[in-house]
Parts: structure tokens; C-alpha cells; sequence
């Protein structure tokens, strides 16, 4: 690889990781953080389905950020 392409690929992979690691630990403040679009949502009156999936999409973001 050049080291055109190796920075590029630096930096969209510090890029995922810092959403990844963004994405899971926002829920903790009572927000969710959504790419698309791009934008922080409140997380207010929820059902308890909806919090699991929210901590289970937490769980795989920090995995994804740590590995």
C-alpha cells in the first residue's frame, strides 16, 4: 500500500472507531447519537424493549471501538 492509501485508511478507521466509541457511551446521558442523519436525539419516555436494544447496540459499538 502507498502511504497515500495507509493514512486514508488511518483515518476512516479512527474515524469508525470514534463513533463506535461516541454511539456507546452517550446513552449513559440519556441521548442517543445517530448518523443518519447526523444528529443527538433524547431518549425520554421509552419502553423497555427499546432499552435493551439501545444497550445491546451500546455493547456492540464499544466491542467494535475496542477491537
Amino acid at each position: 500500500m502507498s502511504r497515500l492509501q495507509e493514512k486514508l485508511f488511518n483515518l476512516t478507521l479512527f474515524l469508525i472507531a470514534l463513533y463506535a466509541v461516541i454511539a456507546a457511551v452517550v446513552p449513559l446521558f440519556d441521548y442517543q447519537f445517530l448518523i443518519m442523519p447526523v444528529r443527538f436525539g433524547a431518549i425520554s419516555n421509552i419502553s423497555f424493549d427499546y432499552v435493551r436494544l439501545l444497550l445491546l447496540r451500546s455493547c456492540i459499538f464499544f466491542a467494535m471501538a475496542v477491537f
